[in-house]
Order: structure tokens, then C-alpha cells, then sequence
């Protein structure tokens, strides 16, 4: 069986830097409320801004990367989700529990007690000083320090550089390029810069920063030659240059970093803006407050590090990267473009180009259908997102996983909350963002009619979910607990002319009023 850890072991076994096990910020009250949660979660928020209200301290326990305190608080309380609240030794549940408790009248009286009863030996005993994500702010460089092959690219698009201009070939006209045997003579004339002194050194240093995403041939057809063969830096791509991250002039993009490392530093900076602007419910974000914020500015300028990414990185660090990216592009163009309320203003919002990733110009669709989804169709369409020899196709993810689509957020109203992923747990965090959105109104279940509504996500991408209807809730019905799960494996197996509708979708905006 799974062992139960005790409580000071796992205080022992936490690396706190510069922490003690205490008590932390509950005033003169003599008992505890705690409050464990992962930072960016809306339930979490919300417990807290509950608390808030009705003026309770509380001590809060930050689970991000803490895998003993994880493995503790599961055995603890069974439960996979956070926030987990306790007052005092009591496990009183989530958010859905306190709310509930306080809608009954009865959480006032409980808070009285721990208030006056001095903390019981059983309790969780938290450090004084909570380490959060924000604190690594302070180490993330905004501003960048090219490397060796940024500096030559930004030498070729100054003066002196490269000839960039329209050039025909046959009847298509390529806008702002430059060929490959320009190049060459350009990097060898150049040789204190480049180190290259011969036409060999100048190809091989080419075919690098082509690797690196700075520049491209202008059909993806060919490695640097030095032949007439037309190329073109990313930012003058005509999806490009329209790219929410093109470096504006004299911007040099980032030297190269992981997936994993330039995710990590991102998903801080989203963190820092939702926790700004974000709802206490995660359902709506303050985007006119975004825009404003300096914060932004930080933000739109480490977005430019994506030209360069690398995305040869393990599954679970592409991943939870890639879901970080969609979501963070979606409020990037909602704050720039504004908010679609038509069907062909979501069709451009979705369609149009949005990052620059990799060397190559992805918009939302190409994103989720392309890559997170392992370039399948997108709905209502039987064509894959990528043509057989698109070059994007290489960054795809392998395998689709459906809980996806509970983590992605394209902005409207009945789109799941906002969160961030981290590869060490995307898997959990998947699983707990699935379980999350069909505990509430994901799917509804009526027994006696014999009727099941289901979110009109799982219609749109059926084929992701299974055969048919009942596949998809067979598939929902793994996501649910308690009395829900019964009732729906009741309905699955007693009712073979189980009804299934699918919901409306609110495409209102996520956007606070």
C-alpha cells in the first residue's frame, strides 16, 4: 500500500532554503487555517479571495515541485486536486467545500473554533517563509545578449549587409530575400565577424542558423547553397512579419534556449500577469489592464526568444510548453487585436499568423491542430493542418491526448479556467484540469430522462474522443468521481437509447466586464 507519511518526515525531507517548520501569518488566532495550492490556480484563487472576504488569516502551502509534500498530501486527503484546506487538523476539501460550507452558514462557527483552539499536534505545520515561483523573476535577463549567429544576422539586414529585395522567379514574385551564393560572399568579405574565411565555413555557418530558425529557403526546399536559390530571414516571412513577436528594427532575437528552459522562464511572467489580472474564478482576464502594464512590455519582449526556441526537447517539456504558448498567445492577441465577436472575426483571430516559433509562423490553429494535436484536421474540416511536406510537421506531437483540450483556453466564456503547465507535472495536471472541468457543467447527467449534455468541445473533436457519442461519454465518465462517476456508469450501461445532446458554446468573452 502507499505509505502514510508523517508530517515532520516530510518537513525534513522538503529542500526550503532558509526555512523552518512554524507558524506563519495567522495573527493572534490561536489555531491554523491552511491552504495548499499550486501557484496559478483558479480554485486556489478563489479559496483565498473567500478567505480574504471574511478577513481569515490562513497559511498557505505552495505544491510546485514539492514531490514528498505531493506524495503526502494524497495519502492525507485522497485527493488529486488543489487547493486542499484544513482548519486545524480538520480536512474540510476544496474550494467547491468551503464555498458550500459557507453558503450553509456553517463555516462561521467552524472558523470561531479554530480561532479560539490553539493548534492540535495533528495539524500541518507550515515554514515561516513560503517560496513561490515569483521568486525567480529576478533571474529572468529581459534583455538579450545576442550570440554569434545573431550578431551576423543582424548584420546582414544593416547597412552594409545583405541586398534584401523583391526577386521573380518564372512568374512568382518572393518578397525580401536574398540568395544563397550572396550570402556566402558576403559571410567570407565579412570574416572578422563570422570567423568564416572560406565558402565551406560560410555553408556549414548557414545551415546552422537555418537549424536555428533565422532565416529559411522561401519554399522550405533547400539547405544554404551557394547557388540563385532564394532565402528569407523569419521576420520578412509575409506571415512574419505579421507575427506578434517580429523583432522590430534593430531587435536582435534572443541566442537559442530549450523549450524547457525558455518555457520556465515564461511561465513565471504568466504567472506574474494572472495573477495581476486574472478573476479570482479564472474565468475571466482584465485585458485593457494587461496592455497597460508594464509587465506586458516584459513580457512581449521575451516572446521574441521564440524565434529561436528549440523544440528537440522530451514529450512532457513540449507539451506543457506548447499548451503555455496557445494560451498565452490567445490573451497576447485579445490585448493587441481586441476581442473577436463575429464568426469571421474568430475565423481571422484563429487563422492569422500569432508567434514566430522555431524560425517558422504558426497562428492558434496551427498550434492546437498542427502540433498539440499531432496535425489532425481542425473541426469542420477533413484537410490535416499541415500539408505533407510543410516543415512544421517535424515539431508535431506524436501521440494526441484529448485531456488537451480541457488546458487549452481560446478566450471565451465557455472555455475551461486558466492555468499554467510545467513538464515535471503536465500528466497530473492534465488529468486534474479534465477532472476539474467535468465536475462542473462539462457534463450534465439526468437519469430519470435518460439524457446526457456534454460540452460542444467533445462534438468538435469527436474523432479525438472516440467512434461515437458513447465513446466520448465512456471517455468523460473516467474524469468523474463520487456519486457523478456511478450515476454515469449507470446510465451507460442501463440505458442503450442513452440520449446525448451537446451544449451550446458561449463564445462571449472571457474578459472582465
Amino acid at each position: 500500500g502507499t505509505r502514510l507519511f508523517a508530517w515532520k518526515e516530510i518537513l525534513e525531507n522538503l529542500a526550503f532554503s532558509g526555512t523552518t517548520p512554524g507558524y506563519a501569518g495567522m495573527g493572534d488566532w490561536k489555531g491554523q487555517v491552511a491552504v495548499f495550492s499550486i501557484s496559478g490556480c483558479p480554485h486556489c484563487k478563489a479559496a483565498k479571495a473567500l478567505l480574504k472576504e471574511l478577513e481569515v488569516p490562513y497559511v498557505e502551502m505552495d505544491l510546485s515541485g514539492n514531490k514528498n509534500l505531493r506524495a503526502w498530501l494524497l495519502d492525507k486527503t485522497g485527493k488529486r486536486t488543489v487547493p486542499q484546506i484544513f482548519l486545524n487538523d480538520l480536512h474540510v476539501g476544496g474550494n467547491a467545500e468551503l464555498v458550500e460550507l459557507n453558503s450553509q452558514d456553517k463555516l462561521k462557527s467552524m472558523l470561531d473554533q479554530v480561532k479560539n483552539t490553539p493548534t492540535p499536534e495533528g495539524a500541518p505545520k507550515l515554514p515561516d517563509d513560503i517560496s513561490d515561483l515569483d521568486d525567480d523573476v529576478e533571474a529572468i535577463v529581459f534583455t538579450c545578449e545576442p550570440d554569434l549567429q545573431a550578431k551576423i544576422a543582424a548584420a546582414m539586414r544593416g547597412e552594409g549587409g545583405l541586398s534584401i529585395k523583391d526577386r521573380r522567379y518564372h512568374l512568382i514574385l518572393y518578397t525580401k530575400c536574398f540568395t544563397g551564393n550572396e550570402f556566402v560572399d558576403w559571410m567570407v568579405a565579412n570574416a572578422e565577424l563570422t570567423k568564416c574565411k572560406t565558402a565551406a565555413e560560410a555553408i556549414e555557418a548557414g545551415n546552422d542558423m537555418m537549424k536555428g530558425g533565422l532565416f529559411d529557403h522561401v519554399k522550405s526546399d533547400h539547405v544554404l547553397k551557394n547557388e540563385e536559390l532564394f532565402y528569407r530571414f523569419a521576420e520578412d516571412d509575409p506571415k512574419g512579419s505579421k507575427a506578434l513577436n517580429a523583432p522590430t528594427e534593430g531587435q536582435v532575437a534572443c541566442q537559442p534556449q530549450s523549450a524547457g528552459e525558455l518555457g520556465k522562464q515564461l511561465r513565471v511572467m504568466i504567472l506574474k500577469l494572472y495573477d495581476q489580472f486574472l478573476s479570482a474564478d479564472g474565468r475571466s482576464v482584465d485585458y485593457d489592464g494587461i496592455g497597460k502594464s508594464e509587465l506586458f512590455k516584459d513580457y512581449q519582449e521575451m516572446a521574441t526568444r521564440l524565434m529561436r526556441v528549440d523544440l528537440s526537447v522530451p514529450h512532457e517539456e513540449k507539451l506543457a510548453f506548447l499548451i503555455n504558448i496557445y494560451n498565452a498567445l490567445v490573451i497576447h492577441k485579445t490585448v493587441v487585436e481586441g476581442k473577436p465577436t463575429s464568426t469571421w472575426q474568430r475565423f481571422k483571430f484563429f487563422t492569422r499568423p500569432g508567434y514566430i516559433i522555431a524560425g517558422h509562423t504558426y497562428s492558434l490553429n496551427d498550434i492546437e491542430n498542427g502540433l498539440i494535436r499531432g496535425n489532425k484536421p481542425p473541426p469542420m474540416s477533413s484537410k490535416k493542418q499541415f500539408a505533407k511536406k510543410d516543415p512544421r510537421i517535424q515539431f508535431a506531437i506524436k501521440k494526441l491526448d484529448p485531456r488537451i483540450h480541457f488546458a487549452l483556453v481560446c478566450g471565451a466564456a465557455s472555455c475551461p479556467p486558466i492555468k499554467t503547465y510545467d513538464a515535471a507535472n503536465v500528466e497530473e495536471a492534465l488529468t486534474a484540469a479534465a477532472m476539474s472541468f467535468f465536475e462542473r457543467d462539462g457534463i450534465v447527467l439526468d437519469e430519470a430522462k435518460s439524457e446526457v449534455s456534454i460540452t460542444r468541445i467533445c462534438k468538435w473533436y469527436r474523432s479525438d474522443f472516440g467512434r461515437d457519442d458513447l465513446d466520448v461519454v465512456g471517455w468523460i465518465a473516467s474524469f468523474l468521481e463520487g456519486e457523478k462517476r456511478d450515476q454515469c456508469i449507470r446510465m451507460l450501461m442501463m440505458n442503450p437509447n442513452l440520449k446525448i445532446n451537446y451544449q451550446k458554446y458561449d463564445w462571449g468573452s472571457n474578459s472582465k466586464k
